[in-house]
């Protein structure tokens, strides 16, 4: 048997046709998994983000500890500048504030990894972001009576620090898109809505119905078939 191109076409249609139908419950079973693999890679990525926001934040704490503990020590360089006389009582009081100093860096920690000494890639969702808390001037290298050292390691740690600033402000926004996305998504939330939107059942009584149930002569005939 023959077969024209038209009606080739219109066999292939059919065909594709039948290929591309889905029913209701396959579309609404499809929509539920989509939804649910959606959430689960939005609420991974709000973990990313939360614990990236939590590092960043102990960076942050220690860095201001250090550079409040850099203008002691620039302070005490001035003061030595005038009273070389006191360099005994002012090198104790240095070397105490460069030893707390170097507490902080060797104790500034977050899952066991010293911030300091290492360089660090956040990874939330398809973004990265990279940072180093590395100095390059190190506290070992302060002596009293030279602040090119001290200004330097606090010039590096304002570098750091706008820096973490930056990503950090970078992180909050995706967080915050993140839960917005999660609230739209959230079934807990839309079965909420659809309650609260919801009107109230009202029961409507049937009229008819009462009176039956109130005719005594009904009731009266139903009992006397019964006795019959």
């Amino acid at each position: 048997m023959k077969i024209d191109g038209s009606s080739a076409h219109s066999i292939n249609f059919i065909e594709q046709k039948k290929s591309n139908t889905s029913t209701p419950e396959q579309n609404t079973t499809q929509n539920r998994v989509d939804t649910f693999e959606s959430n689960s890679i939005t609420s991974v990525s709000l973990l990313e983000s939360n614990e990236s926001i939590a590092m960043l934040q102990i960076a942050h704490s220690s860095i201001s500890k250090l550079q409040n503990g850099g203008e002691e020590l620039q302070k005490l360089n001035e003061k030595f500048s005038f009273f070389s006389s006191q360099e005994s009582e002012l090198n104790e009081k240095f070397e105490e504030i460069s030893l707390s100093m170097q507490d902080i860096v060797d104790n500034t920690m977050f899952n066991d990894s010293g911030l300091f000494y290492a360089e660090h890639t956040l990874s939330i969702g398809s973004f990265e972001f990279r940072f180093s808390m590395i100095n390059e001037t190190s506290i070992e290298d302060f002596v009293l009576g030279n602040n090119m050292e001290v200004n330097s390691f606090i010039d590096g740690l304002g570098s750091i620090k706008e820096n973490i600033n930056s990503i950090k402000t970078q992180i909050e926004v995706i967080n915050f898109n993140h839960m917005a996305v999660l609230d739209s998504k959230n079934p807990l939330i839309n079965i909420e809505a659809n309650m609260l939107s919801k009107e109230p059942i009202k029961l409507t009584p049937n009229i008819e119905e009462l009176k039956q149930a109130h005719d005594t002569s009904l009731l009266k005939d139903k009992v006397s078939h019964l006795l019959d």
